[in-house]
């Protein structure tokens, strides 16, 4: 399976970006469950969002993550993305939808947030219960499947 590393690039101007990295090592799971798949997806992700949009906003702004690397390999399963860490947009307020859904002590909660500080959605400029919150996330997803819908790109 994957896992995940977080980093900071410090830049000489004083400019900085947090960063994600998504690693999965070569194995026998990782090439049965196609994860390499993933990586080439976000390979073409500025392109197909340019293509579909003609612009490489999609109108989504901030709740798209810029990709900086993307690799994989079928054969083996590995893959490699390094792209921007959304949560770790303040003003954007962020964070895994999951989150949302609550600790383990109000079962059934999300197993993703088994043993996670879940403080951080206090902080969130938005308040939204599960049910809010699922709505938006359709929403964004679908706006997202819009902007290729009949997208000859893809084929």
């Amino acid at each position: 399976t994957s896992s995940l590393r977080y980093a900071t690039a410090h830049f000489s101007d004083g400019g900085n970006v947090c960063l994600v990295f998504k690693l999965s090592l070569p194995s026998p799971l990782a090439m049965t469950l196609g994860l390499a798949r993933e990586a080439f997806f976000y390979q073409n992700w500025e392109k197909l969002l340019t293509t579909a949009t003609g612009c490489s906003s999609c109108d989504l702004g901030d709740m798209l993550p810029r990709v900086y690397h993307a690799s994989g390999c079928m054969e083996t399963g590995e893959k490699l993305l390094m792209m921007e860490d959304l949560q770790s947009k303040e003003s954007a307020g962020c964070v895994q939808l999951g989150y949302l859904f609550g600790p383990i002590v109000d079962w059934p909660s999300n197993p993703n947030n088994w043993d996670k500080d879940l403080s951080i959605v206090n902080s969130l400029p938005l308040k939204l219960d599960e049910k809010e919150a699922t709505s938006l996330a359709f929403s964004v997803v679908a706006k997202l499947h819009a902007q290729f819908w009949r997208c000859t790109e893809l084929t």
